[in-house]
């Protein structure tokens, strides 16, 4: 039986909120984002997804040091802390890791990205 737009929308809040409890659990335990990218050799991050969880990543991320060269969202354009968000991923970009924090579309933007990117992609 297919999913109504309301039923989808729920699922996808309840993943959100799933992945927001295990990150505030982990940090409460002092492991960090940032601490476990600088020990596994990422400086340099492209965040995928501009979104609640991408903005709190980005956050995250430069107050642990790292680079964060931009970050995608189709839908919207602008700048947070200083980093520019994108519409596109730019094949130029020189970076260690591509993190995507749009978790419902995970898939379907592992696949677009394989294609363009040389570089580890992981999801939160």
């Amino acid at each position: 039986m297919k999913k109504t737009k309301h039923e989808i929308i729920a699922i996808k809040y309840q993943e959100m909120f799933y992945l927001m409890c295990q990150w505030v659990s982990n940090l409460n335990e002092q492991k960090s984002i940032s601490n476990y990218l600088i020990n596994n050799g990422y400086r340099n991050i492209i965040i995928y997804g501009a979104g609640k969880i991408g903005i709190c990543l980005c956050e995250e991320l430069i107050k642990g040091g790292l680079n964060v060269e931009y970050i995608v969202d189709k839908n919207k354009q602008g700048i947070h802390m200083g980093i520019p968000i994108v519409k596109e991923f730019k094949t130029n970009t020189k970076v260690d890791l591509i993190i995507i924090t749009a978790i419902f579309d995970s898939f379907k933007i592992i696949q677009e990205l394989s294609i363009q990117a040389r570089v580890p992609i992981e999801c939160l």
